[in-house]
């Protein structure tokens, strides 16, 4: 991955809506994933910028009204728990290097579906993108 923004990645996930996109986050106390061009360089061809193998295309930012994460440990895309049939990504929050934690959590966000016509898009930033509250869900549990 090439971008000073993903430092320790801890989790990658294929998008469940673009292909050769895969969804990741860093391992630490940010609320942040990013979106990563992976893939082959054919597949480059349908793309309407030529973003290269690496390149983060964009930063999504949860919610600053939730928890910060504690130690997120890895994502996945799945169907949304509102039975509304959108992808979601999945995030375990579940990392405990101490041994004290006992409330593991998933965060659950809709998948943003990224405007890769976007004006920053292959020119090698990326541009922000901010989940509302009413598009995540937490899931909290103890033992």
């Amino acid at each position: 991955v090439r971008s000073g923004w993903v430092r320790e990645l801890s989790g990658l996930a294929r998008s469940g809506l673009q292909e050769d996109v895969y969804w990741a986050h860093n391992d630490g106390k940010v609320n942040s994933i990013f979106a990563i061009r992976l893939g082959t360089l054919e597949s480059a061809t349908n793309w309407a910028h030529r973003h290269q193998l690496g390149d983060v295309i964009a930063r999504a930012n949860l919610p600053s009204t939730i928890e910060r994460q504690t130690d997120w440990e890895d994502i996945d895309h799945g169907l949304c728990p509102d039975g509304t049939g959108r992808s979601c990504l999945w995030i375990a929050d579940t990392g405990d290097n101490s041994k004290r934690r006992n409330r593991p959590r998933v965060q659950v966000v809709v998948e943003p579906d990224l405007d890769l016509r976007h004006g920053k898009a292959g020119s090698g930033e990326f541009y922000d993108i901010h989940i509302c509250k009413e598009d995540l869900w937490t899931f909290q549990f103890e033992f």
